[in-house]
């Protein structure tokens, strides 16, 4: 879906919850069409990123809402069918040298994997390949990246960022 796509028809739902593999916009894209929409936004350290049973007592807030949730992609098929969901999907490159950059495959991939597969996770392509995959099998809506440089807030060179989030750069002290 496009940008403008994935706007519309926000529009038309309480809950929108932004997923895929982590270094893939999750938080951008959450926050800024929260911004967009007008929505309330809710990150994933709202509900402790993993716990399921606080992300769906957002999920039930009666209000509207976008929430990030990269780490629960494999709890996404027990969402209501009113919820929308939209996996975020990069470059793999892109996603590859992010997690690198910032130390992410390292620290969280491992937690992050068994919840697909069995086997060992050896490289960062082997984890954002299986969570693309299991997101297109629930067939939920796809945003490419590239999209998000038609948003007003987009900032093209995050060299400079040095938080996990992605979202401000340093702060010089």
């Amino acid at each position: 879906m496009t940008w403008e796509e994935c706007v519309e028809k926000g529009k038309t739902s309480k809950t929108i919850v932004i997923t895929g593999c982590q270094r893939t916009g999750t938080t951008y894209t959450a926050k800024e069409l929260a911004r967009v929409l007008g929505y309330a936004h809710y990150d994933e350290e709202d509900y402790n990123v993993s716990s399921f049973e606080m992300f769906m007592d957002i999920v039930n807030k009666d209000e509207n809402k976008v929430i990030q949730s990269p780490t629960l992609l494999h709890r996404m098929g027990e969402l209501p069918k009113d919820v929308m969901i939209v996996m975020m999907v990069r470059n793999e490159d892109d996603v590859v040298k992010s997690m690198k950059r910032l130390g992410w495959f390292k620290r969280h991939a491992s937690q992050e994997y068994i919840h697909y597969k069995k086997d060992e996770l050896k490289t960062p392509q082997q984890l954002y390949r299986t969570k693309i995959e299991f997101g297109r099998q629930l067939n939920l809506d796809e945003l490419d990246y590239e999209e998000l440089k038609k948003t007003e807030n987009y900032v093209k060179d995050r060299s400079k960022f040095t938080h996990l989030k992605q979202t401000k750069p340093a702060t010089i002290r």
